[in-house]
């Protein structure tokens, strides 16, 4: 973005909920003039008669009263004053929204009301959200793709289903551990996480992690953390690992040596794998000879397809 145009465009396109909503509205504006003020800053409107029509539109939608747009922000309810900032953000008609804790200053009944409004809005409307929250449930509950960051760098993003099954990053699975069960013969499940906690301001260096991982080697803090390569049997993209640490790249050989199984002819092949029916000679004979040549190969390098 250079020139002023730009960010004027931006700021339509992405709208910003806040965390707080008893500090994010002015007491000194009704209700009608805080969802009317983008309108008219940005230019969408033209008459006051147009922007009131807008207004009441959005504050429809956000399932406000109406009749209560003359009032002011210490007349509401932490709930309803949250709506009203949902009402403003979507007064420009963005495409983006981040909600920063949007729900972390209010009740759990409310909560649950807040977050039934934006999944409708994002049904109805067709928007992005970008939700960031400490608390594991309402990520459940309202994002589609995860990402886990610890010390202002992500350590791993997954689908939401598949993260929550099954975690590959320790952070993230001490995390996992930590909320609470009503289960007891849960107690002491969670992962109690040794080591120093570092400073946001001088963070380690290569994995920020190694300083509190149960799995950290010297070679974490030499190299600086990147996206995991693809393979057949990982999700691409799940965490980062650092560059260099042993991981193989797409169309590499596997160093690692092939798993070792005893050659116990082909008559043990034979019954292994005929179970009731008795195999034919020849025909054992060729399977014991194709996992002859299978055995040179690991498990994670396959033999090249046949032409």
């Amino acid at each position: 973005m250079k020139n002023k145009g730009e960010i004027r465009d931006f700021r339509r396109r992405a709208q910003l909920i806040f965390q707080d909503p008893y500090a994010a509205l002015s007491p000194r504006m009704t209700v009608r003039d805080i969802i009317a003020e983008p309108l008219e800053v940005m230019g969408i409107t033209r008459t006051r008669a147009e922007t009131d029509e807008r207004v009441r539109e959005i504050a429809a939608r956000c399932r406000l009263n109406v009749e209560h747009l003359r009032r002011f922000p210490h007349a509401f309810s932490g709930g309803q004053r949250q709506r009203i900032s949902i009402a403003r953000a979507l007064a420009p008609m963005p495409r983006f929204l981040v909600a920063d804790e949007s729900v972390a200053a209010l009740d759990v009944s409310i909560q649950a009301d807040i977050l039934n409004l934006l999944k409708g809005l994002q049904r109805d409307l067709g928007l992005t959200f970008l939700f960031i929250s400490h608390d594991l449930s309402v990520v459940a509950h309202v994002c589609d793709h995860v990402a886990v960051m610890y010390l202002g760098r992500l350590v791993e993003t997954a689908p939401t289903r598949a993260l929550f099954a099954r975690p590959l990053h320790p952070y993230t699975r001490a995390l996992l551990s930590a909320i609470p069960s009503l289960d007891p013969d849960d107690r002491g499940r969670a992962w109690k996480l040794q080591g120093e906690i570092p400073s946001p301001a001088n963070p380690p260096s290569g994995c920020r992690f190694r300083t509190r991982c149960p799995f950290a080697r010297e070679r974490a803090g030499l190299a600086t953390p990147g996206p995991e390569c693809e393979t057949p049997r990982d999700r691409p993209g799940r965490f980062s690992r650092p560059e260099g640490a042993g991981l193989r790249r797409p169309g590499e050989r596997c160093r690692r040596p092939a798993r070792q199984t005893p050659d116990r002819g082909w008559r043990w092949w034979a019954r292994s794998r005929s179970g009731s029916r008795r195999a034919s000679r020849p025909r054992a004979a060729r399977w014991w000879a194709r996992s002859r040549a299978g055995r040179s190969r690991s498990r994670c390098c396959p033999s090249p397809p046949r032409p």
